[in-house]
């Protein structure tokens, strides 16, 4: 009785695996066009409206830090700091609280190597993430390692603006 049980339960997960045979569309959305621009080919981490957004600060420096590791770099402990990295306009970090998808909260990391896109109704078009709101729908893509802290806190490799 118990076998029975076994071989029952085995084949009800594998059924509820399902199969991928490929044909199901990975991405929501207008499909890519040649070269134009699209998000990762794979579903978002995370899809819904923007609780709060914070702007990275930009350097306001007037002379440029010295090169990593030259002497006029070496500052005491009391003496002003380079930045290590000046944001530029286009960074910051936005948050989910109410998403669906592999997480339902998450912080997302925006810098310049994150594709910002705005989705219309056949293609995607480029944004920036001065053009995201608070409350505006997006979908989220980290890439690298996501800390598994309450929110999720990560890179965004992309953000698409859903219009």
């Amino acid at each position: 009785m118990r076998r029975v049980a076994l071989v029952f339960v085995v084949v009800a997960l594998l059924a509820a695996c399902g199969s991928d045979d490929g044909d199901e569309d990975v991405a929501a959305g207008p499909p890519p066009t040649e070269d134009a621009p699209s998000p990762p080919g794979r579903p978002a981490e995370i899809t819904g409206p923007v609780a709060t957004l914070q702007q990275a600060p930009e350097s306001t420096a007037d002379e440029p830090c010295p090169p990593a590791g030259s002497a006029d770099q070496a500052v005491s402990s009391d003496d002003e700091q380079c930045p290590t990295g000046a944001a530029s306009a286009g960074s910051g970090s936005l948050r989910i609280d109410e998403g669906t998808g592999t997480y339902t909260s998450a912080i997302a990391r925006v810098d310049d190597g994150t594709t910002v896109l705005r989705r219309r109704a056949d293609a995607y078009e480029p944004a920036s993430f001065a053009d995201v709101q608070v409350g505006a729908r997006v979908e989220v893509w980290f890439e690298g390692a996501v800390g598994e802290s309450s929110p999720v806190q990560g890179r965004a490799a992309a953000v698409v603006l859903e219009v």
